[in-house]
């Protein structure tokens, strides 16, 4: 796969997978993530879910297909500050619930209300602006409104980031339930010990390029460290 920034990516991911992305941060990782989104092009190779070819889709089409992308900028990408919690949670999945070409607002609120009881999310009315929700709710609304489509693949860039240490491990939970239910999750994280506590494989990248590959046991925070590091080293001395 290649792309704005990116050079000859080959992923393969299987269902309940947590691939995390690892690395300095800004050698390609959030380009990766828009661009198996269809935010970004591609101007080479094919993107496949379960084996079929999306093409040069869009990210519409994506979330329609079961991707699905939680942004890395909250606040200018993931949600509409001023705008109520409920329409927040509906804004990708209004086509599941709308009939003849009117949305029921019944089936609206019931999903809404269902949405923040599985992620907890902790709220005083759906009317209320999302604004008024701490970082960490307010990040689960972004988590939650994407649940509501059932996708398959899940792409996270940051999603921890900004938010306190109690609503950490409340989101870490919920990426660990999704995978348990057998999604796809592409994690790419500005903390390596977040990459070693979620991750099954991590891919480490360098200018739009994976460099190496870790699995298992070798993924541990000075690892990620040391690759991210010696990479950066060994193409400095080269140039």
């Amino acid at each position: 796969l290649a792309g704005p920034r990116l050079h000859g990516i080959n992923l393969t991911a299987r269902a309940g997978e947590i691939i995390g992305l690892g690395g300095l941060q800004g050698q390609g990782q959030s380009e990766l993530l828009m661009t198996l989104f269809g935010a970004l092009p591609h101007s080479a190779g094919t993107i496949r879910l379960r084996g079929r070819d999306l093409g040069r889709y869009s990210a519409a089409r994506a979330t329609r297909r079961g991707i699905a992308l939680v942004p890395g900028d909250r606040g200018r990408q993931g949600m509409y500050s001023l705008r109520p919690i409920q329409e927040n949670l509906s804004t990708v999945s209004l086509w599941r619930r709308t009939i003849a070409g009117a949305i029921s607002m019944r089936r609206e609120r019931a999903a809404a209300r269902t949405s923040v009881e599985q992620l907890a999310i902790k709220i005083g009315s759906l009317a209320d602006p999302v604004s008024s929700l701490s970082g960490g709710n307010a990040q689960k609304v972004i988590v939650a409104k994407w649940l509501q489509n059932n996708p398959e693949v899940i792409l996270l860039d940051d999603p921890t980031k900004g938010v306190d240490v109690g609503a950490k491990a409340e989101i870490y939970q919920i990426i660990r339930d999704l995978a348990a239910q057998g999604k796809v999750i592409l994690l790419n994280s500005s903390e390596d010990r977040e990459l070693a506590a979620l991750s099954d494989r991590v891919l480490v990248m360098y200018e739009g390029r994976v460099v190496s590959e870790l699995a298992g046991a070798e993924i541990t925070e000075a690892r990620l460290v040391s690759e991210a590091l010696l990479i950066s080293e060994e193409v400095g001395a080269g140039e």
